[in-house]
């Protein structure tokens, strides 16, 4: 499973999928047959039988108009969610994330002040997911409906779920996370690379924002809450890597705990599965034989932040010719300057404004 954009022609508006909808929106149908002849798009999940699983609107006409009733929120150019379903009996995996994920990174990318979505006090879990990711409830409508909102000049930088996509331009450091190919292509599925036919992956991990990396390093990691790390894909097949391991995303670090420290158990086997749970793309078998064999086992939690994509990844050869990786330490031991990260960053062609590390 993966998110596609579709125009809304292409879903099956009889799909008990959008019961829901019609029974708190009376007009519903009217709107999405509206919007379909307009040639409208959308965000969706489905299954290998094309069963949808998530659907997400964005209002393709940025609004510049009052909000609400109570209180009337003044014109702000805003970037509305019109519509977000997700087919609560899939909450395994983790597609109210990903959803989430698709929502923010569009609106980060536009110049658009706010991003709002509506939703009914009874949609518990649909407002769980929005405060989780730092939608606050500013108002109501007429008809009784919330009014969810997100300020890019108001960041709750507290918790880096509630701050995303944007990262906290106090984090505390800067460094590398190298992960081989196999896993990363799996772990982070919109960090593409040119000249790479990626597999779709049917894993919650590909989905979800939330990430889960077990380290095994010799001795401990410098690693801590808030950090903002690149990931380094490591190319394992034949060639020459310095064109095929590249720098393709960034995350900051939501947490990291040490399982095993030395060969002494810090945290039960049991507990420590159920913490990777279906965050990680390791299986099963081999999250058992690292707790088993390794010496020192972590697990690093990441807030997937962003991705360069196709044609912007800083391979090796260009991370060597700009003075940004240093082959005498292990990445795990790398430590980059914030001019450092501004030039990574550059060569990613990304905005370094809406990456926010001023």
């Amino acid at each position: 499973m993966s998110f596609h954009i579709v125009p809304f022609g292409d879903c099956d508006l009889s799909d008990t999928f959008f019961d829901s909808l019609r029974a708190d929106y009376p007009g519903f149908n009217q709107w999405f047959q509206t919007k379909s002849n307009a040639g409208y798009k959308a965000y969706i999940d489905c299954d290998e039988n094309g069963k949808l699983h998530v659907f997400v609107a964005l209002k393709q006409d940025p609004e510049f108009e009052e909000l609400g009733v109570d209180p009337v929120l003044p014109p702000v150019p805003r970037l509305k969610i019109s519509t977000i379903k997700i087919d609560e009996s899939f909450s395994g995996q983790r597609l109210g994330e990903g959803a989430m994920g698709i929502a923010l990174w569009t609106w980060a990318r536009s110049k658009e002040r706010q991003i709002y979505v509506t939703t009914f006090k009874k949609q518990k879990s649909l407002i769980q997911l929005l405060e989780k990711f730092g939608f606050k409830n500013v108002t109501r409508l007429v008809n009784g409906e919330l009014v969810y909102l997100r300020d890019k000049e108001d960041v709750d930088y507290s918790d880096p779920r509630k701050s995303f996509p944007y990262i906290n331009p106090r984090f505390p450091k800067a460094k590398y996370l190298p992960i081989k190919d196999i896993f990363h292509d799996s772990m982070f599925q919109y960090s593409d690379l040119k000249g790479v036919i990626k597999q779709e992956y049917s894993l919650p991990v590909s989905n979800g924002i939330t990430k889960i990396y077990i380290a095994a390093p010799i001795t401990k990691l410098s690693y801590s809450e808030g950090d903002l790390v690149f990931i380094y894909r490591m190319y394992t097949g034949d060639g020459p890597k310095k064109y095929k391991s590249a720098v393709t995303s960034y995350c900051t670090v939501g947490k990291v705990i040490p399982i095993v420290h030395n060969k002494e158990i810090i945290v039960p086997f049991e507990k420590y599965r159920d913490m990777v749970g279906n965050k990680s793309v390791y299986p099963d078998e081999l999250i058992e034989d690292i707790f088993n064999r390794e010496k020192n086992v972590f697990l690093i939690e990441l807030i997937y932040n962003g991705y360069f994509g196709t044609g912007n990844n800083i391979n090796l050869d260009t991370l060597r010719k700009n003075g940004l990786w240093n082959d005498n330490i292990h990445p795990y031991d790398s430590l980059l300057s914030r001019e450092q990260v501004q030039k990574i960053f550059t060569l990613g062609n990304c905005d370094v404004q809406n990456i926010n590390i001023n």
